[in-house]
């Protein structure tokens, strides 16, 4: 299972919304002493110490002791990602995890989290923003940005455009899939009246009427398709825990679930594809001559 240290300052809880299950989070006195103390995320602590009381408790980091101070709610994200999380001083991991990658400029920092007082005052607060760390990092008129700002509202269109184009491309073959199994079901069937010519002639000698013949077509038609849905939603499930399971020994846990409604709807359209793609077939055979089909050979 991936973890994350992160090193923070004691504003990091309630710039990010953070709440705590247990404990207190790293409070000012543990910042300026660089004590050894971790916030443990909730996923982290169960692994760790499962049913015992994990604040109290010490873990190590890299060959070091750190007492656990406290341990975060579980966001109960897709992800996971703030329950995969070990939050520790800022101060301490500089001087105690990463003192020997300090730079000739001091120590960096990867990324700063900063909450603006309103929504109204976001864009305020990036201008703001840029302005200050231009000027920190030395940069003149002209010169590009060596940092990027950006807002949640950002990430979140991004996001959703990801996502866009991901469903278009998912729906897309899931398109093709569907004529081409579509097709498949057709030239079975038409194979299938094909061999069964004399059959066809021999049911309505007997009596058997156009709709019969039709039925029994569109039926075995809808059966056919009905066997390749429920296989399909078998391989579907069994690929969805293969990826949990990947995902969670990555460290980006997610359940593995399959909706019922996804599966009826599977199910429901596997259904309607073998009967549009049985139509044709089945009116050929209902409208066979049954003279010449008893004489098909």
């Amino acid at each position: 299972m991936g973890t994350m240290v992160a090193g923070v300052t004691p504003e990091y809880q309630w710039v990010n919304n953070l709440t705590l299950a247990q404990g207190s989070f790293i409070s000012e006195q543990n910042y300026k002493g660089r004590s050894r103390v971790v916030v443990l995320g909730h996923q982290i602590a169960e692994t760790l110490f499962g049913s015992m009381h994990p604040v109290g408790q010490t873990v190590r980091i890299d060959g070091r002791q750190f007492k656990v101070i406290g341990v975060l709610e579980s966001k109960g994200s897709t992800f996971g990602v703030e329950d995969l999380v070990v939050l520790a001083p800022l101060s301490t991991v500089q001087s105690t995890l990463v003192s020997q990658q300090v730079s000739s400029i001091g120590h960096s920092v990867s990324a700063i989290s900063i909450q603006a007082k309103s929504s109204d005052e976001i864009n305020s607060a990036r201008e703001e923003i840029t302005n200050i760390l231009r000027q920190r990092h030395h940069l003149r008129e002209g010169e590009d940005d060596d940092f990027t700002v950006i807002s949640m509202e950002a990430m979140s269109g991004i996001a959703e455009q990801v996502l866009g184009i991901v469903q278009i491309i998912l729906g897309a073959i899931a398109g093709i899939s569907l004529l081409v199994g579509g097709i498949g079901i057709m030239n079975i069937m038409l194979v299938s009246v094909t061999e069964r010519t004399r059959e066809i002639g021999l049911r309505k000698a007997l009596g058997a009427k156009r709709r019969d013949i039709l039925t029994q077509f569109l039926t075995e038609a809808a059966v056919l398709s009905l066997c390749g849905g429920a296989i399909g939603v078998g391989i579907g499930w069994l690929i969805v825990k293969i990826m949990s399971i990947v995902a969670a020994n990555a460290g980006f846990p997610f359940p593995a679930m399959l909706p019922g409604d996804v599966i009826a709807l599977a199910v429901g359209v596997s259904i309607v594809i073998g009967l549009v793609s049985g139509i044709y077939p089945a009116v050929r055979a209902a409208r066979l001559n049954p003279i010449e089909a008893l004489r098909h050979e």
